[in-house]
């Protein structure tokens, strides 16, 4: 992993101990530490300032696809290719509770803004959703019809989204597993999937290289979003919700106006495919990271490159902001 000064481009930290690709990382809420999931099977815990290895989570047998700190930043969740989801203590790196109850790999994670909940997404098709102190598996959500790839609470942590190879994206009710929506109109898998700030809408980016945007209480397809000549990987609201950001197969990032659908900005500067985009709390920055072993941090109203942070000697699947914006994580 690398820590980058997001204002200068400059290499503070490379946080070396992982034996294997790193897929997942995350700054904590407070953005003092830092957890990365990896293929060697463990996490790690990183101390955000000084890039000292503080613990390594060991107790998965097979990759960890998703790692996420609980929003008061107390545990962490990671979910792995072993078909379970572990909880952590993030202090001490003690095992809290394992998650039995998928058949097969757990793609993605998320915890409710609240902090009560989990939701788990995996190829057995399914999603669950487990009491976060507990581990109580609470529902098990059947509908889709194919590998499940992302999973998100809506804000106000009453919704869930799932985007999945069945092509479809479904709303759950997070309390009683219920199917609320089905969103059909993507003509391949759903990579990925993401509430607007306000839980009004939703946006998708899939295989078939549009993005969608959702009304989140009736399903109505509001936008499609035409632009990307390969697959679209990664998609996200702008904090205000009036911008969306996506990355694609392409090598391209594209801004739209998420209210009407307009292509306002094409970043073109990665030479292989985009695979993680994010904004700044403050909107006014995005941090791409790519296939060509480089992030970039762009001006989100200019489209300008800003920052070409280099180090890295493999593919970067992963980036983040610091809550504060001062720095970036990558993986």
């Amino acid at each position: 992993l690398k820590v980058w000064d997001a204002e200068t481009g400059q290499e503070m930290l490379t946080l070396k101990g992982h034996s294997d690709d790193v897929i997942s990382v995350s700054f904590s809420p407070d953005g003092r530490r830092i957890v990365s999931g990896s293929w060697d099977n463990t996490l790690k815990v990183w101390d955000a300032e000084t890039g000292q290895e503080m613990l390594t989570l060991k107790g998965h047998y097979d990759y960890i696809r998703s790692v996420s700190f609980s929003p008061d930043g107390r545990r962490i969740v990671s979910g792995s290719d072993d078909d379970t989801l572990k909880v952590w203590d993030a202090e001490t790196g003690q095992l809290a509770l394992t998650l039995k109850g998928h058949s097969s790999w757990v793609r993605s994670v998320s915890v409710s803004p609240d902090g009560k909940q989990i939701v788990s997404g995996s190829d057995d098709n399914t999603l669950k959703v487990w009491d976060a102190e507990t581990g109580q598996e609470m529902l098990t959500i059947k509908g889709h019809s194919d590998d499940v790839n992302s999973v998100s609470f809506s804000p106000d942590s009453s919704r869930i989204v799932s985007g999945s190879d069945d092509d479809t994206l479904k709303v759950w009710d997070a309390e009683t597993g219920q199917e609320t929506l089905t969103l059909k109109g993507h003509s391949s898998t759903v990579n990925s999937v993401s509430f607007s700030p306000d839980s009004s809408r939703i946006v998708s980016g899939s295989l078939d290289k549009t993005l969608k945007v959702w009304d989140a209480e009736t399903g109505q397809e509001m936008l499609t979003l035409k632009g990307h000549s390969s697959t679209v990987n990664s998609v996200s609201f702008s904090p205000d919700g009036k911008r969306i950001v996506s990355g694609g197969g392409d090598k391209t990032l594209k801004v739209w106006d998420a209210e009407t659908g307009q292509e306002m900005l094409t970043l073109e500067g990665h030479s292989d495919d985009v695979n993680s985009v994010s904004f700044s709390k403050d909107g006014r920055r995005i941090v791409s990271g790519s296939l060509d072993k480089t992030l970039k941090v762009w001006d989100t109203l200019s489209g300008q490159e800003t920052l070409t942070l280099k180090g890295h000697s493999s593919y970067v699947y992963s980036v983040s902001f610091s809550p504060d914006g001062k720095r970036i994580v990558s993986g």
